[in-house]
């Protein structure tokens, strides 16, 4: 019966660091163009999410995706220079409270991926310890 392979720890968590640091990057990016409006040469900016996904050899990729399910919102703002022929503005459809959540979450998972790799450390250096 042939051994399985274990799967190194460093390698998962590492992949894991990556995610999390992505999804911290692109919610940080959805913020920052919160309040980005529709002008006659380009559309707002529209909220962006990650897609984690794994291949036929289990390697994590990463696919950024535009959320095209909200739509953009119409403000009503008539002084606005952008402001179409009925007074309304189209605006970005981030909601910056759910990009906030993101983040935390991200951050979270991202401390959560560091402390295994200092656990699965610490047990490394005791093991090679107790076989000296």
């Amino acid at each position: 019966m042939p051994i399985a392979k274990l799967a190194n720890p460093f390698n998962i968590a590492s992949a894991a660091l990556k995610a999390e640091s992505m999804r911290m990057n692109v919610a940080a990016r959805n913020v920052a163009n919160a309040e980005s409006v529709s002008t006659e040469t380009k559309e707002a900016w529209r909220r962006k999410q990650i897609i984690l996904s794994t291949d036929a050899e289990g390697k994590i990729t990463f696919d950024e995706v535009v959320d095209t399910a909200t739509d953009l919102k119409q403000i009503f703002k008539p002084n606005h220079p952008h402001a179409d022929s009925k007074g309304f503005v189209s605006m970005s459809n981030v909601e910056v409270p759910m990009e906030m959540m993101d983040m935390m979450s991200a951050s979270r998972a991202y401390q959560a991926n560091v402390a295994s790799m200092k656990r699965y450390q610490d047990m490394s250096e005791a093991t090679l310890q107790l076989l000296r």
